[in-house]
């Protein structure tokens, strides 16, 4: 008995040994995991952060893609399916605008259209060739053209290019091009964060929602944030905002970028500001004068650089601290040669200041 009660008592030592060297094992790895975990937190923290900020439909998104052209792997096939779609939904979602506001005469002649759509249901891949022709005869007609200009501030500006190319993307076998997804406009509805490799260094890149009721879930992401890349739609100074008719889109723009510029948790972010659309500001300026929507302007009727030098101005007065630099590009972020020279300076520029904020310069 005594025996067996000495084997018990030394294999219970035994246990209890190798229990403390599994305890001391289990705290090593902790420690180790934890001290890596500080070093990747410590390694984010240095990698450039940047806020793609402005109003909606501003081209926050498009800049986004194009980065993702020029600085990524390009469009995955699921992306570009998911893009044919969202082209496909575009056409439906203004044609059924249009049957909503046209005449009855309007609504007779395209019922065509009203019958497809109350008999399927989307996403759609492809589209039935007499609903392509349909589609095609309205938005030449020239009522439905003169019923358009009235809808402006509800219609996409690259629902014309869709229109006039539905008899190719509303076909099985078409895949849209980069040059397609680029003009294609998609509410941006949720903040994401994207991630490009330039020379070794990791740029995240957070595009969120201009619609002004997401506005308030922008601040959390003002810490810590390297620079800040505000885009304004130049050539939206006759339209009005979608969620809010009564509101002129380039005064909203000129509000917003006042309270980003301005906004103390910014106060050492560098700031990019972009007057995006510019080829259509410069087509615009000559049909649409400026002056009917800003009565203050006093620049040559119809002269595009005279009404840009306007709304740079416009904007930079609105900087409260005349030592902080604002680098102003007037853009067009469908223009992928344009934006790789602006996205090229941009991003040299961001690892300079990031690397002598880290005090290796």
């Amino acid at each position: 008995m005594q025996k067996e009660k000495d084997i018990r008592q030394a294999e219970e030592r035994v246990l209890s040994q190798q229990q403390i060297l599994d305890e001391k094992q289990r705290a090593k790895n902790l420690e180790h995991y934890l001290l890596n975990e500080r070093k990747k937190y410590r390694e984010a923290e240095r990698e450039p952060k940047l806020l793609i900020l402005g109003s909606s439909d501003a081209g926050k998104s498009t800049f986004l893609k194009q980065l993702k052209i020029l600085h990524g792997s390009g469009f995955t096939d699921q992306e570009i399916t998911a893009a044919k779609q969202n082209a496909i939904q575009q056409v439906i979602t203004v044609s059924e605008l249009i049957l909503q506001n046209g005449d009855d005469n309007i609504k007779s002649k395209y019922s065509g259209i009203s019958q497809f759509l109350n008999l399927s249901e989307g996403p759609y891949d492809a589209l039935p060739l007499a609903v392509i022709k349909c589609m095609s005869k309205l938005w030449e007609d020239p009522d439905v053209q003169c019923l358009c200009k009235e809808l402006k501030h509800l219609i996409p500006e690259s629902s014309d290019k869709f229109f006039k190319n539905i008899r190719n993307i509303g076909s099985i076998e078409y895949r849209m091009t980069n040059e397609e997804i680029l003009l294609l406009r998609v509410v941006t509805q949720v903040i994401s964060e994207t991630i490009f490799q330039v020379k070794n260094v990791n740029f995240h890149f957070y595009d969120v929602s201009g619609l002004t009721h997401h506005r308030k879930h922008w601040i959390p992401y003002f810490e810590h944030v390297l620079g800040v890349i505000f885009l304004v739609d130049i050539s939206a100074y006759d339209r009005n905002l979608a969620e809010n008719p009564e509101v002129n889109r380039l005064v909203d723009a000129l509000n917003l970028f006042n309270e980003i510029v301005n906004h103390k948790l910014l106060a050492n972010a560098s700031m990019m500001l972009f007057f995006n659309k510019k080829d259509l500001f410069e087509v615009k300026t000559s049909e649409v004068y400026i002056k009917d929507y800003f009565p203050d302007y006093t620049g040559r009727v119809g002269s595009a650089s005279d009404g840009g030098r306007y709304f740079h101005k416009k904007f930079f007065d609105l900087i409260k601290n005349k030592s902080k630099t604002v680098d102003a590009h007037f853009t067009c972020c469908t223009d992928t040669n344009l934006i790789k020279k602006v996205s090229d300076n941009l991003l040299e520029s961001v690892i300079q200041i990031s690397l002598k904020r880290s005090e290796l310069v």
